[in-house]
C-alpha cells in the first residue's frame, strides 16, 4: 500500500464502538472517523483506538491514519468530536505521525449552546 507524505482529511462525522470480550479481558474503544465526499457520500478517513493495553502509535497507510491514545483520552478527544469545528486529521507518512485538528478559533469565543 503506498504511502501519502502528508495528509489533512475533514473529519464530517463519527462512528463509537466499545468492545469487550471474556479473552481480551479489558474494553477496547474504537472511533471511526469519516469525510463527507463531494457526491454526499462518506468515506472512511481514519481510525482512533482507546486502550490501555496498547502502546500510543500512530500510523499513516494510503488515505487513511490508525492513531492508538490511552483511554484516560477518550472523554478529550470525543469532546473536542462534538464542539469543534472544523475538525482535520493529518499524517505524515514519512515520520508515521499523526494527530486529530481543530480549526483556528478567535481567542475568548464562546459557542453558543
Amino acid at each position: 500500500m503506498s504511502s501519502i507524505p502528508n495528509m489533512k482529511k475533514p473529519v464530517h462525522s463519527y462512528r463509537v464502538y466499545m468492545r469487550t470480550s471474556a479473552q481480551q479481558q479489558h474494553q477496547r474503544v474504537q472511533v471511526l472517523l469519516y469525510e463527507k465526499l463531494s457526491t454526499g457520500q462518506v468515506k472512511g478517513v481514519g481510525t482512533l483506538v482507546f486502550s490501555d493495553h496498547e502502546s500510543p502509535v500512530a500510523e499513516v497507510r494510503g488515505n487513511s491514519v490508525t492513531l492508538v491514545y490511552p483511554r484516560s483520552a477518550y472523554g478529550d478527544v470525543i469532546d473536542l468530536l462534538r464542539n469543534e469545528e472544523p475538525i482535520f486529521l493529518r499524517g505524515h507518512a514519512s515520520t508515521n505521525s499523526a494527530w486529530l485538528q481543530s480549526g483556528v478559533e478567535t481567542v475568548g469565543e464562546e459557542d453558543d449552546r
